[in-house]
């Protein structure tokens, strides 16, 4: 039977080893304790990072720095333009995928699903052109359409 603790008035021993069991339930959980532990190595190694390379030691372990601080910045490689983010690309895929020999002269409907991929790739559904009761998955990436996936509507 479990007792509320507003009715355990003074009862602190009880009280903390309800709190006592709650956290070691919690401690016990796998990916808690993976949680905590990836997120205390993180920090040991970004202050292993930080240590400044001008210092030295000497025969008798002395630390002693050159005088200067070691101001050269870490030069962080900018990441590309995301496909969405770049309108040539996107008029690009457009026009190749409006060329393919199936939509050639035809109105193209993107059925429900259209994703947009950091690294330039695009899936999206599109209607079947010759019957509208079908849609095809297609692919984009590397800078061509593959071939076209059929697509289960329906249970």
């Amino acid at each position: 039977m479990l007792i509320p603790f507003d009715d355990m008035k003074g009862n602190a021993v009880l009280k903390a080893f309800c709190l006592f069991a709650l956290l070691w339930s919690v401690a016990s959980c796998e990916q808690f304790s993976r949680s905590i532990k990836d997120t205390l190595k993180n920090k040991e190694e970004d202050g292993q990072k930080t240590v400044n390379r001008n210092t030295h030691e000497t025969d008798a372990g002395e630390k002693i720095g050159s005088g200067k601080k070691d101001t050269e910045e870490p030069k962080v490689k900018e990441p590309p333009l995301p496909l969405t983010g770049d309108p040539e690309a996107l008029k690009e895929a457009e026009e190749s995928l409006r060329n393919l020999p199936e939509f050639r002269g035809k109105t193209i409907y993107v059925h429900r699903i259209i994703y947009f991929y950091d690294d330039g790739r695009i899936h999206l559904q599109i209607q079947n052109p010759d019957n509208p009761e079908y849609a095809d998955m297609y692919r984009y990436g590397d800078g061509q359409w593959q071939d076209a996936q059929p697509v289960r509507l329906s249970a």
